[in-house]
């Protein structure tokens, strides 16, 4: 498990700031994140904001954004740092990490970095059906 939170996790080298520009929802407390996954699809980016790995796949979450095909989804994001009750709960170990929610429920998890916008996409659509 340690070498898996080493392989997926990042290191303080880059101040990359790209979270505080982003339009996903900041998720600031413990029941801020139960209330948001509570009812339909929702997907969370963990993240730190200084992290390399996590500015390289923030793009394609990005990019998703605008996609009128995932208009139901609620896209949020996480600060490892800042929220770690909702880390501890979300059973997060390493960033950047995509928790996909179905109800409340984690339905699907992407770890690491080098997820495509297609990928997570098609991960939503799935789940929307």
């Amino acid at each position: 498990m340690l070498f898996s939170l080493l392989i997926t996790s990042c290191n303080k080298d880059s101040n990359a700031d790209l979270a505080a520009n982003s339009s996903l929802k900041n998720i600031n407390s413990l029941s801020e994140y139960n209330t948001n996954i509570a009812d339909g699809v929702s997907m969370l980016f963990f993240h730190a904001t200084w992290c390399p790995k996590c500015a390289a796949q923030r793009p394609a979450i990005e990019g998703l954004l605008g996609d009128s095909s995932l208009g139901e989804v609620f896209f949020g994001q996480v600060d490892y740092e800042k929220v770690t009750d909702v880390v501890q709960t979300a059973k997060v170990q390493g960033f950047p990490t995509i928790v996909f929610y179905k109800n409340g429920t984690e339905a699907a998890r992407f770890s690491g970095q080098g997820h495509s916008k297609e990928k997570i996409k098609d991960q939503l659509l799935d789940l929307m059906e």
